[in-house]
């Protein structure tokens, strides 16, 4: 089932983004670290966080799959900065160890030439990982896997 979030977000320097994330228990790879330095958007917007198999696929769906799901269903992509803004609440609390969250944004090339997505793993240790990878669009998704996309009444 979806679950819908009102994240504020924060304009501030990438130093202290990233200081908040350690803050926060979140370790992030070199490849998110690239992406965050890309990120300044203040706004308010409303995010939808909602399974692969909630969007309709019973195993696993193709990354390009799962957003033309989520697309048909109302919800966009979910900019970078709203990512970040998500990462930095409570809103990871309940992620359990082994699970996947993804956020649907439009993939980020790194400069080795793969698209990337913002992940955040709960590891067996129960430390939060933040990486950037799988944005191919035919990149797998197991059925756990949820995804963060952005509310369509933000885009207008």
């Amino acid at each position: 089932m979806s679950e819908t979030t009102r994240v504020k977000i924060k304009a501030c320097s990438t130093g202290s983004l990233l200081y908040s994330l350690r803050k926060s228990g979140i370790v992030a790879s070199l490849r998110a670290k690239d992406m965050i330095q890309k990120v300044n958007v203040p706004q308010e917007v409303t995010l939808v966080t909602i399974s692969v198999k909630d969007l309709g696929y019973k195993s696993s769906a193709k990354r390009r799959d799962i957003y033309e799901s989520a697309f048909k269903q109302g919800l966009c992509e979910c900019p970078v900065s709203a990512a970040l803004s998500y990462l930095q609440g409570d809103n990871l609390r309940a992620l359990k160890v082994g699970r996947t969250l993804v956020f649907g944004i439009n993939p980020y090339k790194s400069s080795d030439g793969d698209l990337n997505l913002l992940i955040v793993e709960r590891c067996d240790n129960g430390e939060l990982r933040l990486y950037a990878g799988s944005g191919e669009p035919e990149d797998s998704w197991n059925n756990y896997t949820s995804f963060v996309f952005m509310s369509d009444s933000n885009a207008n």
